[in-house]
């Protein structure tokens, strides 16, 4: 028999009309912050970027996580409930980061230097997920390079894990003006 966790679902969302999207959008705008942790191995100009943004992010060294083994790491972040921000992808995982204890994760590529690309991809992840604070809970977010981010998210109600992916808007845009500078 299979583990509760290995059962996978995924969904497809069908548009939304007009007068759903401004609910959803009145909903989303209702929701607390989310808040955010940065693992050290996020670039220090990324952190910035988030800050100048006006996200809550506190930084490795704020959070006590500079030099901690990852699940140490993985662990503060759910004592915090703050969003662990990350280039790792050691915590997809799900073996050695279980969904059930994860306060939400966003990870994303390496671009190795300044790039208003990588710029661009941070900010709009953000902004997705920059609200709703808890529902991020149990959820793993992945940014792609193509401006898609693969979410999986752990239902406890269904005893499931839950995937989707989805398209930044805009992304051709974005990435465009990332490729000019």
């Amino acid at each position: 028999m299979p583990s509760r966790q290995s059962r996978n679902v995924l969904i497809e969302f069908p548009p939304l009309d007009r007068q759903a999207q401004r609910e959803a959008r009145s909903d989303w705008l209702k929701a607390k912050r989310t808040r955010f942790v940065a693992d050290e191995n996020l670039e220090s100009w990324a952190l910035y970027v988030m800050r100048y943004e006006n996200f809550d992010i506190v930084s490795a060294d704020q959070a006590g996580v500079r030099h901690l083994d990852d699940r140490q790491v993985f662990r503060r972040a759910w004592q915090l409930k703050r969003v662990l921000v990350t280039h790792d992808p050691d915590f997809l995982n799900d073996a050695v980061f279980p969904l059930q204890a994860c306060s939400g994760l966003l990870v994303l590529p390496v671009y190795g230097a300044v790039s208003l690309e990588f710029g661009n991809l941070l900010s709009a992840s953000a902004n997705l997920i920059g609200r709703g604070e808890r529902i991020w809970f149990h959820t793993k977010i992945e940014a792609t390079r193509q401006f898609v981010l693969k979410v999986r998210t752990w239902d406890r109600a269904e005893g499931r894990i839950t995937r989707w992916n989805f398209t930044i808007p805009g992304r051709d845009q974005l990435r465009a003006a990332g490729r000019k500078h």
